[in-house]
């Protein structure tokens, strides 16, 4: 019973000396706009590429963990690789939360780890500690990370292209397409046949681009004017 009550006081010891941390969800990422190529800019696109890019995304603070580290003292915690997003900070401390996508890192439990509600990211010291859902946390100085940007798209993200789709004779293609969030709007998209033989300029929603070579592998050109603003 001693050997319990021993172990018993030893574990609430270390977990004061651990320390509770309140996690912050404070943050707001900051929305970007894309406008692309440069207007009178002279630029190449191969059969497949985007002739022309418009609309927003979330651009989102994130850590990525080039490499899986393990920290815990009661329980091992495992957090594997790949990007975590910013969710809050302080002046002490910035906090992370899994991305999601395919490229996400992940945090995996071992026996007898609780469960984790955040990373913490220390802003002095740059070590990197998981915390529980019940506030204390575990750290290591080993972990091997940077500071990145990260594209999030959400539903009031909208995005217009043109592809370029080849040459045949005098005659190219190009495929419009808009996306709403990562999905994109069937109902939107089209495939529009221009005779350079008639016209150099091509034109569609309000996007002018001036022909300068066509080939049926490439096309060379210049955006005069990007898109109109489009109804969602």
């Amino acid at each position: 019973m001693r050997s319990v009550t021993h172990t018993i006081v030893s574990l609430t010891a270390l977990a004061l000396l651990c320390g509770c941390v309140s996690v912050k969800y404070n943050y707001s990422p900051r929305p970007t706009r894309i406008s692309e190529p440069p207007l009178n800019t002279v630029v190449t696109a191969h059969v497949g590429d985007n002739m022309v890019r418009q609309g927003q995304y979330t651009e989102h603070d994130s850590i990525y963990l080039r490499a899986d580290v393990k920290v815990g003292i009661l329980g091992e915690v495992r957090i594997m690789r790949g990007y975590f997003l910013k969710v809050g900070e302080d002046d002490k401390s910035e906090f992370y939360r899994p991305a999601g996508g395919v490229d996400s890192g992940q945090i995996v439990l071992g026996p007898g780890a609780d469960s984790v509600q955040a990373l913490r990211v220390d802003r002095r010291s740059g070590k990197l500690c998981a915390v529980s859902q019940t506030g204390p946390e575990d750290c290591t100085t080993k972990a091997d990370y940077e500071r990145r940007k990260y594209p999030v798209t959400s539903s009031d993200t909208f995005q217009q292209t043109l592809i370029y789709s080849g040459k045949v004779g005098d005659k190219i293609n190009v495929g419009y397409r808009e996306f709403s969030g990562s999905i994109a709007r069937p109902a939107f998209n089209n495939e529009v046949e221009y005779d350079l033989s008639e016209s150099k300029v091509i034109g569609y929603k309000g996007a002018r681009i001036e022909v300068i070579e066509a080939t049926n592998q490439y096309l060379k050109y210049k955006v005069l004017e990007n898109f109109n603003t489009a109804e969602r």
